[in-house]
């Protein structure tokens, strides 16, 4: 009786329509590519493609950079754009793209370098001379 019991309730009945099809539970997935990355000193924009099958959306932990559109759904490119980096040295944020309800993220490191040529005062005492 027991088994006959476990195996009418796996059965097809009325109660799933019928049919004795699998139930396919989907969990939310993010994914990006790349998972880092590397712009020059200069002002630079870097496209970050999101593979999801949720509502997402995109921030990042320093003023530095910007990101366009800042929020999606399911599959997406979005724009990351560094300014020009006048610090004199690199710098480095992160970017996270996190399912809309906060359960979900994945973190992109953001390495910014130096212009290239760029000029950087120093003082030289031996410049004029008395």
């Amino acid at each position: 009786m027991v088994m006959m019991t476990a195996f009418a309730a796996c059965g097809g009945g009325s109660d799933n329509g019928g049919g004795d099809e699998p139930v396919v539970v989907t969990s939310d997935y993010i994914g990006v590519q790349p998972t880092s990355i590397q712009m020059p000193g200069a002002e630079a924009v870097q496209e970050l493609t999101i593979t999801a099958n949720c509502s997402w959306n995109v921030s990042a932990d320093v003023d530095w950079i910007s990101i366009e559109p800042a929020s999606g759904n399911g599959n997406g490119t979005v724009t990351i754009t560094a300014s020009l980096n006048s610090t004199g040295a690199d710098r480095t944020g992160t970017i996270t793209v996190r399912k809309d309800n906060g359960t979900l993220e994945k973190k992109v490191r953001v390495t910014q370098g130096t212009p290239t040529g760029a000029i950087v005062p120093t003082i030289n005492d031996n410049q004029y001379p008395e």
